[in-house]
């Protein structure tokens, strides 16, 4: 996941996206503002979505949150960290399909951080281990 934030010049900011629903983007940008108080009004925001490939499930909502905050913050995950999780309305990371799979698979391919369900209850909670 690849996120771009950048200051807009637009009265409406541009948001774009390839390979994920804007719809659901701007369903996240939503979460993002009140639940774990970063502003993205006055941005223009791209996703794009590596590989060509089209993210349908839910299990993105917290990796492509924390790409736009990371991108606005100019703080980064940890290094090889996994990420995912579906978010409610309310900022919660709630659980994903095959979630201990993932974490599994994630684990043989080296990834040593992992950000998902069961490692934090929020969307507040996983921006803070943004460094």
């Amino acid at each position: 996941v690849q996120a771009l934030a950048e200051k807009s010049y637009f009265s409406n900011p541009i948001r774009r996206t390839s390979g994920f629903d804007s719809g659901r983007l701007q369903m996240l940008l939503a979460i993002i503002n009140k639940r774990a108080g970063i502003k993205t009004a006055g941005y223009d925001i791209y996703i794009n979505i590596v590989g060509g490939i089209k993210i349908k499930e839910n299990a993105a909502d917290l990796a492509i949150c924390l790409a736009i905050i990371s991108s606005i913050t100019n703080k980064l995950p940890p290094k090889k960290s996994l990420i995912f999780g579906e978010l409610g309305l309310d900022g919660g990371v709630r659980p994903a399909p095959f979630g201990e799979k993932r974490i599994k698979e994630g684990n043989r391919l080296g990834f040593k951080n992992i950000i998902a369900p069961g490692t934090v209850e929020t969307l507040a909670e996983a921006v803070k281990l943004l460094e």
